[in-house]
C-alpha cells in the first residue's frame, strides 16, 4: 500500500479579508440596517390612531380658555402622537420635494451617515490610512452641521417643521378630547395610557 504523502497548502492572498470596506460588505450593511429601520417604522405605525378618529369634524370645537387649550394640547399630544409624527413626516417630505435640491444634498447625506457610520462592520480604510470612529463620526457632523446651517437646507427643514408644528398644536387645540376620555382612562388602567413604547 502506498503511503499518502501530505502535501503542503499555501493560503492564496485572495483568502484573507481585504483590509478595506468592500463594495458588498457596505452594501450588505447597509441592506441589514435599512431593514432593521423598516421594521421599526412598521412597529411604530402599526399603533397609530385612526385618521377618521382625529379628523371626525364633529369633535372640533374652539376652546374655552388658554388653560383649556393647554390641556386638550397635552391629552390630544399623547393620544396622537404617532398622527402628528406622521403628519410631520409628510409635511416635511413635501418641503423636500418642492426644493428637489435640498432633498437631494440630504439624500447623500444620510447615505454618507449609513454607509460611513451606522452600517459598516470593518475599520475604515482610505489611502491605506485607517480611521477611527471618533473620527468619522466628527468628519460627518461636521460636513451635516455645515450643511443645514450655511445652506438653505438648513432654512428649508426649519420651515416645514414650523408649519408642521403650528398645524399640530392647532389641531390638538381645537379637537375636543371629551370621546377619548374613556379609552384614556382603560389606557391608564392597563397600564399603557396611550404611550406604547417600541
Amino acid at each position: 500500500m502506498a503511503s499518502k504523502e501530505t502535501l503542503p497548502i499555501a493560503s492564496p492572498s485572495f483568502s484573507s479579508p481585504p483590509s478595506g470596506n468592500t463594495l458588498s460588505s457596505y452594501s450588505s450593511s447597509a441592506m441589514a440596517f435599512l431593514v432593521s429601520v423598516s421594521e421599526y417604522c412598521k412597529s411604530v405605525l402599526s399603533r397609530q390612531r385612526p385618521w377618521s378618529e382625529a379628523l371626525d369634524r364633529n369633535c372640533f370645537n374652539a376652546p374655552d380658555s388658554l388653560s383649556d387649550a393647554s390641556i386638550r394640547i397635552q391629552k390630544n399630544l399623547g393620544y396622537f402622537r404617532i398622527n402628528y409624527g406622521v403628519f410631520t413626516s409628510v409635511v416635511l417630505i413635501f418641503g423636500l420635494i418642492w426644493h428637489p435640491g435640498v432633498l437631494l444634498i440630504l439624500i447623500a447625506l444620510a447615505l454618507a451617515w449609513i454607509f460611513l457610520y451606522f452600517s459598516r462592520s470593518e475599520p475604515l480604510v482610505i489611502f491605506n490610512r485607517s480611521f477611527s470612529e471618533g473620527e468619522i463620526l466628527l468628519f460627518l457632523g461636521l460636513i451635516t452641521f455645515i450643511v443645514v446651517f450655511f445652506t438653505s437646507t438648513g432654512s428649508t427643514i426649519f420651515m416645514a417643521l414650523a408649519m408642521a408644528f403650528a398645524l399640530v398644536l392647532a389641531h390638538a387645540s381645537f379637537r375636543s378630547p371629551d370621546d377619548l376620555f374613556l379609552e384614556i382612562q382603560t389606557n391608564i388602567s392597563s397600564g399603557d395610557a396611550g404611550f406604547n413604547r417600541v
